[in-house]
């Protein structure tokens, strides 16, 4: 999995240049609801946010 992780950082960051930091989770762990929501977090939104 190390090496698929480092493979798709990789493409991403050469097709829009970011890196995410991606976590491998087991099949069938999420619950079928949770599939239709976001997953991806934004945590430079809440840094804006707390500015004034």
């Amino acid at each position: 999995m190390e090496a698929l992780t480092k493979e798709v950082n990789e493409a991403m960051h050469r097709a829009i240049k970011v890196r995410p930091r991606i976590m491998w989770i087991p099949p069938k762990t999420l619950e079928r609801f949770v599939k239709k929501k976001k997953l991806m977090k934004k945590p430079y939104l809440k840094k804006r946010e707390g500015r004034t």
